[in-house]
């Protein structure tokens, strides 16, 4: 249900959200002085299945972080970075399209970019 506007902004965490490392902390710390599944679920009113995982992953984490997220799987191999690297120190007054035109390696200008600068090569 959306808000009023000017009402005042409930303090209480809204569906799907991300738990704080404070919360997430307490679900750790309540678990382990015994509490069972059910009474922390209840208590922090979230979900059992969000409990379980919160526990789950308590080892994993440090000082109740988030766990970085995988991202996107990188769309070059080793392979191509060494063609790109190979090309620019042969030549290195050519532009990005050049490179482009000549390597013929399908990626987008921002790749090529990111991976020369890596490499400490940036224009």
């Amino acid at each position: 249900m959306p808000r009023a506007p000017l009402a005042a902004i409930s303090g209480n965490r809204q569906k799907h959200q991300e738990l704080t490392p404070y919360l997430r902390a307490q679900i750790e710390g309540a678990y382990l002085t015994g509490a069972s599944i059910n009474t922390i679920k209840t208590t922090f009113e979230i979900s059992r299945q969000t409990t379980e995982y919160t526990i789950k992953l308590a080892s994993n984490r440090k000082d109740a972080q988030s766990l970085p997220r995988n991202g996107t799987p990188r769309v070059h191999n080793e392979r191509d970075k060494r063609a790109i690297m190979r090309y620019v120190r042969i030549n290195p007054k050519s532009t990005y399209q050049e490179m482009m035109d000549t390597l013929k390696i399908l990626m987008l200008k921002t790749t090529y970019y990111r991976i020369l600068r890596d490499a400490g090569i940036s224009n």
